[in-house]
């Protein structure tokens, strides 16, 4: 697919290609030779990509190097394109570039359009600048090919910045050198090399940033010395409530400090952080967690005046490569710190397991559609992730469906990544969507995605704007608990859109890229997917690529969240990991194997942790294994915890034992809560006296005598009432019970959902040896949220939803979240929107078990919706839950009122009622669905003379043709490039655009069948056929190829019918069929009028409508003017008999031929015809004078041709001077 790039005010009226490469291959740097010495590169460029723009009457030309980013930046003078690449180089060290070789080609009369001011996303519309006196006098821009050479240091990585412009161009003769080919020599002068010891985890960073990285001297290994990984830096109001997270990163093999104190300047916390990074050679710090708003821990303002945490993880200057990923928690108050823990815990741990961790929806801006923030979303969406794609959506904000009620839709349903492009304020997405709304504060309290919360990337200006008088749009998200998101980035001041561009795709790049693009391989994993080295290595991307307004973005965007998060990829699956559970005391090798699937899993952290005796953490090898040197001092249970991206965690306790002596432990137990205790379902909930049987086990090297056991916990809501238990004599390796009559307990009523009661179980012998277990248990209880609803209209149309002025049955599904069964369930419903109204606002659920849903099917709800209600109009609902124990939930959510969905046609854009609407085979509800019915034409009809690409030609209508309201009567256009017109027109154009298509350039009434660069040379051509029988033309793609990528190709056709296949306007029915769905991706499907102002898009850059179902093999689409309607109650050619004044229409058993009784009270010529479903003519009874009387007219279920039908659907059309009328029939057999 080739694109056309648009700007605000400035028109593309050409794109071009110079070069004498393959059209749009994007520029080579290759290393060709490396030594101590030097290195040898070579730079080849096929060919620039041209976009001529018009301004002030005069054409100028903007030049791309495709795959590249970034041009000069001179105001007012040449904007040329520039390839910007890294090397290492010795530390300390320098180097001196010479250019050894060049090829190139020159080209005349090429008026280059000028570099602009830089535009921020805050809607900028500044005045075209050019440089006249420097077009006028300068010969030579620039003076060098290697435009600058600046050196950076990577944490122990040294690095030169090598920015090329392969042009030279005299502005007064117009004349343009391009350099094809540059050989060049990087000469390293002075410093030294040194192997440096990388951990992987770097060292696939660098991989993706250096030419020379093969052979960049490095030791490629996880340092094992002791050291902080993980550094928080927090106001000591929060210095408790944080460590929760300490632990367990700590807990997994993530080495932490806290510093705490009661004030902090920005100095403080940088010199904190520098210092703890330079404690290790080489340092092992990577993340820095900050906690607290920006007047607890502030911002720096190093940069200017907005506040900026970039600042602290660059050093030891600024060169725009961060040492250590950094986040913050942005909270005022413990409980605000804590609703952040429990999001980010629970994402880390145990998300729910769904769909939601594939899934991302990708947000622009309608500013300058579909150019701009839609282009930025299109090359994330199309870009090729050979690692990871996500399950991307979009919502285009100049497209009908692009709501905020669409958004709230798709972050409830579960999306791990919501990634937002446009304009930004410091609360809000401003007026992002069709409706001009902002994404704000009402918009993140009314998700309802419980524990599915997204990380966010907000690539707009102000969002993170932490200093700000209210909280800002970062912090809105983090603090709506439940749902909202576990993390948001954003920019602090006024982001620069060029560099965003850039970041946004960067961002996904980095979780979806292999290590080295152009050789990806299933071992190769992305380069990261922790927060704070996701946007360390965009940032390096965009600062060297764009300069100035680069690093200027880069110094004021940041993570509010935790740093070391990383984000999903997908489903993650649990592991099954073999270890020992019992190891003797003293050192001891524990070996630990770590296996996905089956499969063994390199790179998984595992950690063995004994308070006080010993913590060992290490990664799993090719084989999946891990060898931890542990050495237990005392007996006594430990943790291992396994961790990886592409698992859940593992975590187990094990057991360290003496070989000689015995060792009696807690082995298992089970929850007794028969009535009348409690309600029996083997759940602890609060309020109930719990049985607790339990098995111990001798892990120890001797009999265990007489051993009583003692259950004790220190917690105010947990009365124990029977703690002793006797167990006797357990032997070596046995284990005990206490019975069926075990411990006893009671829960206080105050216990609420996922508590924890954290039981020690105290065993001791007759020798008096003491064994502490503990018995860890959860308090369940339910957790009822709103999950969806489903609609019964029977009593009204039956399409399934609420329709203005309709009635309806609602079922509402329920879904418990808690860790207990609810019981005895009902609900009230309540509507926040006096012209909706509940007619019957009770319902009963019954028994709602943990994680299960429930719908109200045998006691529903009852609505009516007034006919003052505009279609796609959410309604605010609210449901009360009452349930047995108390229970009581308060739950907010919409109702629609006439929501287009997927099995609905779709209509054009024309008001107040749409004139067109096209309707599809999954449409079952209407009774305009059509059938798939592929009419071959190949050999039979005409082969078009159509074998070039992009080749427009003319052919002869066969029948007039109505199309929106105006007739044809004389040549169609026939466009190689998947589309048709009924105006005359010569453009071949290829570069599909949504529809309506206001484009100056572009032809009107385009009908689109596929408009996408179709190839005709290749495939078997474009066919025409005029089925005068059957009263239609079909045109055919037949198996024709695609321009880029070549090798797909796809077979779709176009039936128009003539006008004796009548619809309601006089309009031609016009049908799509897909025999194929190849690569149906960069295509436009749909229609426009004459005006380009009215039309359907069905389809734009696999964007669908909402209405519209996925291009498939095997799919019919009917575009017509009859207005929607339900196949209704039919008149089944059985015993249904149907009269009104002039006709008797009498339905004769079913084994019989269907009969038509027809009186006529004076001569008179009759017409009747019969039409299938979709409209397409199928025989002629009568079309001759019948005198006056009653006249029986039998069909023998034949067409034309003398083919018996098939069964389904037909009307007959009686046409007589009197009156007209169609029937509607059903052949069953």
């Amino acid at each position: 697919m080739r694109y056309l790039i648009l700007f605000l005010s400035i028109t593309l009226t050409f794109a071009g290609w110079l070069g004498k490469g393959k059209l749009e291959e994007p520029v080579k740097v290759n290393l060709v030779s490396h030594t101590y010495q030097e290195a040898i590169l070579e730079i080849s460029i096929p060919g620039i990509k041209t976009e001529d723009i018009e301004k002030g009457g005069v054409i100028y030309t903007k030049l791309y190097l495709l795959g590249e980013e970034g041009t000069t930046e001179e105001v007012g003078k040449p904007e040329l394109p520039k390839i910007s690449r890294v090397i290492g180089i010795p530390d300390n060290g320098k180097v001196e570039v010479e250019i050894l070789e060049s090829r190139y080609e020159t080209y005349e009369n090429i008026l280059v359009y000028p570099f602009q001011p830089p535009t921020t996303d805050e809607k900028e519309n500044r005045e075209f600048v050019i440089d006249q006196y420097f077009y006028n006098t300068a010969t030579s821009y620039p003076e060098n090919i290697l435009l600058s050479l600046s050196y950076a240091r990577w944490r122990e990585t040294y690095l030169a910045n090598l920015i090329f412009v392969p042009f030279n161009y005299d502005a007064v003769n117009k004349r343009l050198k391009v350099y094809h080919y540059l050989k060049v020599k990087v000469r390293f002068t002075d410093g030294y090399w040194q192997t440096k010891i990388i951990e992987p985890w770097f060292a696939k960073v660098l991989k993706k940033t250096l030419l020379n990285y093969e052979d960049y001297p490095k030791d490629v290994r996880y340092i094992d010395s002791p050291g902080v990984r993980y550094l928080v830096i927090t106001h000591s109001n929060f210095a408790e409530a944080i460590d929760t997270l300490v632990k367990w990163h700590y807990k997994r093999g993530i080495e932490t400090r806290v510093i705490s104190k009661s004030s902090w300047t920005s100095q403080e916390i940088k010199d904190s952080i520098v210092a703890e990074y330079n404690r290790n050679s080489p340092p092992v710090l990577r993340w820095v967690l900050l906690v607290g708003d920006a007047n607890y821990v502030p911002p720096s303002y190093a940069f200017g005046s907005f506040p900026s945490d970039f600042w602290y993880c660059d050093f030891p200057t600024i060169d725009y490569y961060g040492e250590v990923g950094i986040g913050r928690f942005s909270c005022q108050t413990v409980p605000e710190l804590q609703v952040m823990l429990k999001k980010t815990l629970k994402f880390m741990i145990n998300p729910p397991l769904d769909t939601w961790l594939a899934k991302s929806v990708l947000v622009a801006h309608k500013e300058q559609y579909p150019g701009k923030y839609s282009a930025c979303k299109r090359g994330i969406y199309f870009h090729n992730y050979p690692y990871y794609k996500y399950d991307m959506d979009t919502l285009m904000g100049a497209l009908p469906y692009a709501t905020n009620a669409a958004l709230i839709a798709r972050i409830d349903s579960g999306r791990v990544i919501v990634n937002y492009r446009g304009h930004g304020l410091e609360t809000a997405w401003d007026a992002w969507g069709y409706d001009n709304q902002q994404w704000g504060a009402a918009q993140i309290n009314a998700l309802n995605n419980g524990d599915r919360t997204p990380v966010v990337f907000n690539i707009a200006c102000l969002c993170h704007r932490i200093d700000y008088s209210t909280d800002c749009l970062g912090e809105l998200w983090l603090k709506k608990y439940p749902g909202g998101a576990v993390a948001s980035l954003g920019a602090s001041d006024p982001s620069y859109t060029i560099p965003n561009h850039g970041y946004d795709s960067m961002l996904y790049r980095c979780l979806g890229d292999t290590i080295t693009i152009p050789t990806p391989a299933r071992n190769y994993k992305a380069p990261m997917w922790d927060l704070g080295w996701l946007m360390l290595f965009a940032d390096a991307h965009i600062a060297l690529r764009h300069g100035s307004i680069g690093r200027d973005n880069v110094e004021m965007y940041f993570w509010l969240g935790d740093p070391a998060l990383e984000v999903w990829t997908g489903k993650p699956v649990s592991p099954l990991v073999q270890h020992p559970m019992v190891v003797p005391l003293g050192p001891y090798q524990m070996a630990v194997t770590v296996l996905k699937q089956g499969m063994p899993l390199e790179g998984a952290l595992v950690c063995a942790y004994k308070e006080n005796e010993f913590y060992v953490y290490g990664y799993t090898n090719q084989a999946g294994q891990v060898t931890l040197n542990i050495n237990a001092q005392t007996p006594g249970e430990f943790s291992l915890t396994v961790t990886g991206h592409e698992i859940l965690p593992y975590t187990a306790t094990c057991m360290a034992t003496p070989g000689t002596t015995p060792y009696v432990i807690y082995l298992r137990h089970y929850i007794d809560d028969a009535p009348p205790n409690g309600n029996g379902d083997g759940i602890v909930n609060p309020g109930e006296r719990i049985n607790l049987p339990v098995w111990v086990k001798n892990v120890g090297g001797a009999l265990a005598e007489d051993v009583i056991g003692k259950l004790v916990i220190n917690d105010p809501n947990i009365n124990i009432t029977d703690s002793l238990k006797t167990f006797g004599d357990i032997p070596q390796n046995d284990s005990a019970f206490t019975g069926e009559d075990g411990f006893k307990f009671e829960v206080a009523t105050a216990c609420t959902n996922g508590y924890l009661l954290n039981f020690q179980l105290i065993c001791k012998d007759i020798n008096d040896s003491t064994w502490v277990s503990y018995i860890p248990i959860v308090v369940g209880a339910p957790v009822i949220y709103y999950h969806s609803l489903i609609v019964n209209d029977s009593i009204g149309n039956n399409n399934r939803r609420v329709d203005p002025n309709e009635s309806a049955y609602i079922y509402i599904g329920l879904r418990n979240r808690g860790r207990g069964n609810a019981y005895n369930i009902y609900a009230i419903l309540k509507s926040g929107d006096n012209r909706f109204h509940i007619l019957d606002s009770f319902g009963t659920y019954g028994t709602i078990l943990v994680d299960s849903l429930v719908y109200n099917y045998l006691d529903y709800f009852k609505v009516f919706a007034e006919p003052t209600i505009m279609p796609e109009t959410p309604i605010p609902c609210t449901l009360y839950i009452y349930g047995e124990g108390g229970y009581f939930a308060i739950r907010p959510f919409t109702i629609v009122i006439g929501e287009l969905r997927v099995s609905d046609p779709t209509p054009d854009n024309t008001q107040p009622t749409p004139r067109y609407w096209a309707y599809e085979d999954i449409d079952t509800a209407y009774a305009q669905r059509p059938e798939f019915e592929w009419v071959e034409i190949r050999n039979i009809g005409t082969r078009l003379p159509i074998t070039q690409d992009d080749q427009t030609i003319q052919i002869n209508l066969p029948f007039p043709f109505r199309y929106y309201g105006t007739l044809y009567t004389s040549q169609l256009s026939v466009c190689g490039n998947g589309w048709i017109t009924p105006v005359y027109t010569t453009s071949t154009v290829y570069t599909n655009q949504p529809l309506p298509d206001p484009t100056s350039t572009n032809p009107s009434a385009m009908i689109c069948v596929n408009w996408d660069d179709l190839y005709p040379p290749y495939g078997n051509g474009i066919w025409f056929l005029y089925d005068a029988t059957n009263h239609r033309m079909i045109l055919e793609w037949d198996s024709v190829h695609y321009y880029n990528p070549r090798e797909p190709w796809d077979k779709f056709q176009i039936i128009i019918y003539d006008t004796t296949v009548r619809t309601p306007t006089g309009d031609n029915m016009i049908k799509f069929q897909y025999l194929t769905a190849n690569y149906y991706q960069s295509n436009t499907v749909g229609i426009e009028d004459q005006t380009n102002t009215i039309g359907i898009n069905f389809v734009y850059n696999n964007t669908y409508h909402r209405t519209a179902g996925t291009l498939t093999p095997q799919k019919a689409i009917l575009i017509n003017t009859y207005q929607p309607s339900a196949p209704g109650k039919e008149e089944v050619l059985a015993n249904k008999l149907l009269k009104d004044k002039k006709f008797n229409y009498l339905a004769s058993p079913i084994v019989d031929l269907p009969k038509l009784n027809l009186y006529l009270p004076s001569d008179q010529k009759v017409r009747i015809d019969i039409y299938d479903l979709t409209g397409r003519h199928i025989r002629t009874l009568v079309n001759k004078e019948l005198k006056a009387g009653t006249h029986t007219i039998i069909w023998d279920k034949k067409d034309n041709q003398g083919k018996e039908v098939a069964k389904g659907i037909y009307f007959y059309q009686i046409n007589t001077k009197d009156t007209q009328k169609v029937l509607k029939a059903i052949i069953l057999k």
